[in-house]
């Protein structure tokens, strides 16, 4: 994943040095984020009702616990914990693999 941030920062720079983001529609104008174009149309409303009320797919949910389980150091944890840990993080990643592989 660094690299590609990397990659993706010196493009970003070469860009900026030719000129070309000068030339872009819309430049200096706040991206409107909470648009919902890549959404189909017939389920639109109901993920806005989700958003709005905190609800997240279920991949999201198993993201945000993946990240929050690998900001805590196995070695800061009780022995008896440590096997679990590590176990919870192996079934997350299995299961975002499975739903991304279907």
């Amino acid at each position: 994943m660094f690299f590609l941030t990397e990659l993706a920062e010196r493009k970003i720079a070469e860009a900026i040095e030719r000129g070309d983001p000068a030339t872009l529609v819309n430049t200096g104008s706040p991206l409107d984020l909470d648009t919902d174009r890549h959404v189909p149309s017939e389920v639109r409303a109901l993920y806005r009702v989700l958003k709005h009320a905190g609800a997240v797919p279920a991949d999201v949910a198993r993201l945000r616990e993946l990240a929050r389980l690998r900001r805590v150091p196995p070695d800061g944890l009780p022995p008896e914990q440590r096997r679990g840990h590590r176990a919870r993080i192996a079934a997350l990643i299995v299961a975002l693999d499975r739903h991304h592989n279907r």
